[in-house]
């Protein structure tokens, strides 16, 4: 039996996912930036997916890991489905300046739990408040 974190076929570890959710400009990929380089974007520019590469040697593993950058646009919500299959770590990104914002993350919580259910899952809450 083969799970994610056994070899793949070509003798190499699949990279651990971190899906990064929330509405549409709540600035999910300013945090994923901030964290990867220290930067900002200047402009919203909205995000349909994105991948970025984690280097080993930034979070001490033996392997690099992949940030998921997701959309928050209705229009694309129906991909949310495939993209928490994909992952193996959530980032649930609100805004007190994004209305219902906050309403929506209690949506894909509740989304996460569903599809993980016959997974073993645990899931640690913490609330960031970043100003």
């Amino acid at each position: 039996m083969s799970t994610s974190k056994e070899n793949n076929q070509e003798g190499k570890s699949e990279n651990e996912i971190i899906c990064v959710l929330g509405a549409s400009g709540v600035g999910k990929t300013s945090v994923i930036f901030k964290y990867l380089d220290n930067k900002c974007p200047k402009v919203h520019d909205p995000t349909v997916e994105d991948e970025y590469i984690i280097s080993p040697e930034k979070i001490g593993k033996d392997q690099e890991m992949k940030i998921l950058d997701t959309s928050g646009e209705d229009d694309y919500q129906y991909m949310s489905d495939v993209w928490i299959k994909r992952a193996n770590y959530f980032l649930l990104v609100f805004s007190k300046d994004v209305e219902k914002s906050d309403t929506k993350i209690v949506v894909y919580y509740n989304k996460i739990m569903k599809i993980k259910k016959d997974k073993k899952c645990h899931l640690k809450t913490r609330i960031k408040q970043q100003k």
